[in-house]
């Protein structure tokens, strides 16, 4: 689940990811006085409700862009926190369910499924059509239910917890 492609070849819809520092000129650099420019991101994380593409070319680019951007996230989150304390990181969250949704919408629209991991790349097709066909087959057996049931919910334990 890695981002690597350019935000030129993304669509209008697409919410990009990537994040970089504005470059210094000589003078500031070698200047006491002036204070380095902040980083700014190009392109901020995907909000909650953010929209993505529903056609297969650019779904399969926000896809593979989504899922190289949650890898180097996690990789981040292992490598210098700690994932048996507290909770993940928002980018690591929002990124997840960014992800997530793409992939629910698939598993509800087959057609597009199949059109959108042809165009994957070989490195994340197969997981792709994996958590497609997984995801289809749970939604086939669920059903609505009243609006009047109750479900208890609680925090989950740590990643690192569950993990062992």
């Amino acid at each position: 689940m890695a981002l690597g492609l350019a935000a030129c070849q993304r669509g209008a819809s697409i919410a990009p990811m990537a994040h970089a520092s504005a470059p210094l000129s000589p003078a500031a650099r070698s200047s006491p006085d002036v204070t380095p420019l902040p980083v700014v991101p190009l392109d901020p994380l995907p909000a909650p409700d953010q929209t993505f593409p529903t056609d297969p070319h650019g779904l399969a680019d926000q896809l593979a862009a989504t899922g190289d951007d949650l890898d180097a996230a996690i990789d981040r989150w292992v490598g210098q926190g700690d994932p048996a304390q507290g909770e993940p990181p928002q980018d690591v969250v929002l990124l997840a369910l960014y992800q997530q949704r793409m992939y629910r919408y698939l598993a509800r629209h087959s057609t597009l499924a199949d059109r959108t991991i042809a165009r994957l790349p070989a490195s994340r097709a197969k997981g792709a059509r994996d958590i497609v066909a997984a995801g289809h087959e749970l939604f086939s057996l669920v059903r609505a239910v009243p609006s009047a049931t109750t479900f208890k919910v609680q925090s989950p334990e740590p990643a690192g917890v569950l993990l062992g």
